[in-house]
């Protein structure tokens, strides 16, 4: 018989204006994305500011390979999601003001319609799924980001 782990384990509170705001926004390359969880369960998870940690408790925990730790670090630091000072131990402190981060546009799959600012309504949205007739805009729009994903991904 297996145990039930308790209800309060095995999950980080982050906030939703960050989750919603920023991750769900933006591409992060995948180092800086395992590195930035690492980061915000050692801060925002204990609810301190800042943490001390090494390279190689960095690397165990991300799979990241240490030779790139410091980049990935570097790379975080630029964009003003944490801060660090370097010593025997790392200390790494998480910026949560995400409104202070460097980051380039939000990237969407569909960027040649006006980076998916456009909604379909739910009655164009019911028609599609069930194969009903669409309005010839919706139809052009809905072309228009066929198109694109397979440009995108060599279809």
């Amino acid at each position: 018989m297996k145990r039930k782990q308790p209800s309060s384990a095995g999950f980080t509170q982050i906030p939703n204006t960050i989750v919603l705001n920023v991750l769900c926004k933006y591409t992060f390359p995948a180092y800086e994305l395992r590195l930035l969880f690492f980061i915000m369960r050692q801060t925002v998870g204990w609810s301190v500011p800042g943490f001390y940690t090494t390279y190689r408790e960095m690397e165990e925990v991300t799979c990241i390979d240490l030779r790139n730790i410091g980049r990935t670090l570097k790379a975080l630091e630029e964009k003003n999601i944490i801060a660090s000072r370097k010593g025997s131990r790392t200390h790494i402190e998480f910026n949560p003001d995400y409104m202070t981060w460097r980051l380039d546009e939000p990237e969407t799959l569909f960027t040649g319609v006006g980076k998916c600012n456009r909604a379909l309504s739910p009655e164009t949205t019911e028609s599609v799924v069930s194969g009903d007739n669409t309005s010839p805009e919706d139809e052009a729009f809905i072309s228009s980001l066929i198109k694109e994903f397979k440009q995108r991904v060599n279809w």
